[in-house]
Parts: C-alpha cells; sequence; structure tokens
C-alpha cells in the first residue's frame, strides 16, 4: 500500500493542493509531510524481507540472518541526508533486530549461524 502510494505521490499531492477539488480544512488533515514520503519509501526493504522469510515453499530459516544482517547493514544504515524522523526509525528498528535476534552476541547467535551455514550448502 505504501509503495503504491509513493508511486502516486505527485497526483495525491496535485489533488489535495486542488481546492475545487478538496477543501483547506480536508487537505491540511491529509497532506503528508517529506519525512513521511521518505519513510514510506525506507520501508519497501522490509516489506521484502518480510515477503522472504514468509515463504511456504521452501525452509526460511537458513535466509534468516543473511537477510537481517542487509537490513541493518545496508538498508537501516542511517545516511547524512536522512531526516530526523527517518534516521531515528532506521536506528529504532535496527537496535530491535540486533537484539530481538542476538546479532550483537556470538553466544546466543550461535545455533542460529550454524543452520544458517548447512542450508547454504543444500
Amino acid at each position: 500500500m505504501f509503495e503504491r502510494l509513493v508511486e502516486l505521490r505527485w497526483p495525491v499531492c496535485a489533488v489535495l493542493s486542488d481546492r475545487t477539488v478538496v477543501k483547506p480544512a480536508d487537505a491540511k488533515t491529509l497532506e503528508l509531510e517529506d519525512n513521511h514520503w521518505q519513510l514510506m519509501s525506507d520501508l519497501k526493504p522490509l516489506q521484502i524481507a518480510t515477503s522472504v522469510l514468509s515463504a511456504e515453499k521452501e525452509p526460511t530459516a537458513p535466509k534468516v540472518y543473511p537477510v537481517l544482517w542487509g537490513l541493518v547493514d545496508d538498508h537501516l544504515a542511517v545516511n547524512a541526508n536522512d531526516l530526523l524522523t527517518v534516521s531515528a526509525f532506521k536506528d529504532a528498528v535496527s537496535q530491535s533486530i540486533k537484539q530481538r535476534f542476538g546479532m550483537t552476541d556470538l553466544d546466543t547467535a550461535r545455533s542460529p549461524l550454524i543452520v544458517t551455514c548447512l542450508g547454504h550448502g543444500s
């Protein structure tokens, strides 16, 4: 849903700014700030990761850590040009993933890492 909304950003903004279509009070309620648009764009990698890890046709255990590391290292890395809310969101999600999946403690992650290594050999 967010992906489609981002694709249609400029037509949506054009309609919201047309006072013959949308009342000023409604437009003020419906208009999104730049950081909201950016955040919706940045959510795409999370949606893709969810789809990959929710597959039913093949085992997903060996994919968990590679997908999570890809998210944390690449897609959730805070960039210098990120808006404050976007960088706060990325940092919060990244920290949550690291904590929840024991990605900061090799003792906690040992079994899942072994499954990951063994799963890629098949």
